[in-house]
């Protein structure tokens, strides 16, 4: 009976280090991700591109408008004009333009980085 008793305390402690050593893994994990994605948010929010203006679009046409973003902006890699229901991806990306507009073709909204 003795012996038993000795196996559980000894597989309690097993059990309760191993959940303490997974824990801190994943906390290292976490903080090492958020260590450097954050440098690297600051430098690519330097190179955004500068949308003060971009207001004076709303009701042009959505392929002038992403003509002249795109002048404005040579190192974007894209500036698409979208229906202003579109469906999009989430992930967020400062090289990248929408531009909302209706079924006539006229932006609906200020056009939007990411």
């Amino acid at each position: 009976l003795r012996v038993e008793e000795g196996h559980r305390q000894r597989s309690r402690r097993t059990s309760c280090a191993m959940r303490a050593a997974t824990l801190g893994a994943l906390l290292l994990s976490l903080y090492c991700a958020v260590a450097l994605a954050v440098p690297h948010r600051v430098e690519m929010e330097q190179h955004a591109p500068d949308t003060q203006g971009w207001s004076k679009y709303v009701g042009m046409q959505a392929e002038e408008v992403c003509e002249a973003i795109k002048n404005e902006n040579p190192a974007l890699k894209s500036v698409h004009p979208l229906p202003k229901d579109a469906m999009v991806t989430a992930d967020f990306r400062l090289d990248r333009v929408r531009v909302y507009h209706d079924d006539t073709g006229k932006v609906v909204r200020v056009p939007k980085v990411g």
